[in-house]
């Protein structure tokens, strides 16, 4: 959970392992949105392609690389030079790009129905 992550003071497999987390559930986010009949869902797709591609040169500044279709990967380079520092600036909870995805992420929760 990157809420309460600190970047600074993790090792490097700790954040590594928190970014990878966090890029498998935003490309998740975006499958489930993306294949969706929910509008609010649709829209959250939408939303969040529009947000990574917003913030491409800042992602790619620390490694994280946007497709096409506004899914992300992480660079080989980025894994291998991780630092906290370099994460911290967009990932953290204050970030506005954190800010930004959290709404989005929270009003696609709040208007899906859940099916058991």
């Amino acid at each position: 959970k990157l809420d309460d992550f600190d970047f600074e003071t993790a090792d490097k497999d700790d954040i590594s392992s928190h970014v990878r987390a966090f890029i498998d559930t935003y490309n998740y986010t975006m499958d489930s949105a993306k294949s969706s009949t929910n509008s609010y869902a649709t829209s959250t797709y939408k939303n969040l392609k529009n947000l990574a591609s917003k913030y491409s040169k800042d992602l790619e500044n620390i490694g994280i690389k946007e497709n096409s279709s506004g899914y992300l990967t992480l660079s080989s380079s980025a894994v291998e030079n991780i630092s906290g520092s370099r994460f911290k600036s967009l990932l953290n909870k204050g970030s506005k790009f954190m800010k930004q995805l959290t709404t989005y992420a929270k009003r696609m929760a709040n208007n899906i129905d859940y099916y058991a």
